[in-house]
């Protein structure tokens, strides 16, 4: 599933996984191969606040803990 979504998004030109720091300086590639991917990625890409641009992020269900 997730190297499907992988190969999806570069066909559609959407950017790899954010790397932090220097990482995507130094290992430009990293981003989008399948090694960096999430387990859990999330359905649909969405922007990252911090650059801007559309990738797709890892995929959090928050659970509410009622009694």
């Amino acid at each position: 599933m997730v190297q499907n979504l992988l190969e999806s998004d570069k066909a559609s030109g959407i950017a790899g996984v954010y790397m932090p720091n220097m990482l995507e300086k130094k290992y430009p590639s990293a981003g989008h191969s399948l090694g960096w991917q999430f387990l859990f990625p999330s359905n649909e890409p969405s922007k990252d606040p911090r650059s801007n641009v559309i990738r797709r992020h890892i995929y959090i269900q928050l659970q509410s803990s009622y009694m």
